[in-house]
């Protein structure tokens, strides 16, 4: 069983890897474990909290990912139907 979600949200970095830009959606479940899924680039990947939930920024979050800090996964990505991803950010 999966542990519960406590935070979760979603960005649009404004690099063109599609014709929305690069959208960005993430969760943190209740031990600190955040998953992102690009779903312009249809990656998803699990990222180790380093702060509680509340510091959880799209520039942390793209940091680790352009680093290459996150495991792959292969779970199932659940982005609301209705989700807007906001302004291009530019990150």
């Amino acid at each position: 069983m999966a542990a519960p979600i406590i935070a979760e949200g979603g960005f649009n970095t404004g690099r063109m890897y599609s014709a929305n830009g690069q959208e960005v959606y993430w969760w943190c479940d209740d031990d600190a474990v955040i998953t992102f899924y690009d779903r312009s680039r249809m990656i998803i990947g699990v990222l180790h909290a380093h702060e509680y939930p509340q510091y959880i920024t799209p520039k942390l979050i793209m940091f680790e990912y352009d680093a290459g800090n996150y495991n792959m996964a292969c779970q199932p990505a659940r982005i609301p139907e209705d989700f807007d991803f906001g302004p291009k950010l530019r990150i």
